[in-house]
């Protein structure tokens, strides 16, 4: 693993370059998306254990984080969806570069997909993108955050009335939830890779909803099945053990790209 700082020298990412440890190395690096900020620190173990899995099957990886969110520079309040996906294009052009490939794949797990969506929009040497448990409402995406903040201070016995401005413990301000809530991929405005592949719980109408509305586009989404990994968590410290979920991304990453 090689830990890096990218973009901006005023405000640099950091981000963790795992490269290929088998042979051939693939044409095609792996750009990892992270959740959203409340449920970032269960993800970590997961993103790991991916990365690790990808470069022994010829992939390099890039995982970061965004702007104002764990090691990389910048106001916390200043991580809204649109400022994600201008951080993951410069990290897809950061892995193109330092990984030395051709093409970019996205995985992308819960906001981290909807950012992904929306960003290979604007990278030519993105086709295909890998959804992870997506949020595809941004509404619902909010009201299962808020309800993983009652859950905490149930917990913590804290008072249940929780700050406009704080959720979970992160801050929260207007603007940010805005942001949050205007995802919505299955509106007719909403960016699709030409591949674009949604790793999900059984009976997700979430994923039902982004094929069927995928289709009426013309668009073709293969949808994936996954046990190990549902949504938010009633507590975010709660590390996500995906086994099953990051063999069959790795495992169905290994099948379509070069």
């Amino acid at each position: 693993m090689q830990p890096v700082f990218f973009g901006s020298s005023a405000q640099p990412l950091y981000g963790v370059l795992t490269p290929a440890t088998a042979r051939p190395r693939r044409k095609t690096g792996v750009l990892l998306l992270y959740p959203g900020v409340q449920e970032y620190s269960r993800a970590h173990w997961a993103f790991r254990t991916l990365a690790g899995a990808l470069a022994a099957r010829g992939f390099c990886a890039l995982r970061f984080d965004y702007r104002g969110v764990g090691d990389s520079a910048g106001d916390p309040d200043s991580t809204t969806v649109d400022a994600c996906v201008d951080d993951a294009c410069v990290a897809a052009s950061e892995l193109r570069d330092a990984g030395a490939v051709d093409q970019v794949a996205i995985i992308g797990m819960r906001l981290g997909a909807a950012v992904g969506a929306h960003a290979c929009e604007r990278l030519p040497f993105v086709d295909r993108v890998f959804l992870w448990n997506p949020v595809v409402d941004g509404r619902a995406y909010v009201r299962e955050l808020e309800h993983m903040d009652r859950a905490m201070r149930l917990r913590l016995l804290h008072p249940l009335e929780h700050r406009e401005d704080e959720l979970a413990g992160f801050r929260f301000p207007s603007h940010v939830r805005r942001s949050l809530e205007r995802v919505d991929l299955c509106s007719g405005s909403a960016p699709l890779a030409r591949g674009v592949e949604v790793f999900a719980e059984p009976g997700s109408s979430e994923s039902a909803a982004l094929r069927e509305a995928a289709s009426r586009r013309g668009h073709q989404v293969v949808t994936h099945t996954i046990h190990d990994s549902g949504g938010p968590p009633p507590f975010p410290d709660a590390s996500l053990l995906a086994q099953e979920a990051i063999a069959s991304l790795v495992a169905r990453m290994d099948e379509v790209a070069p």
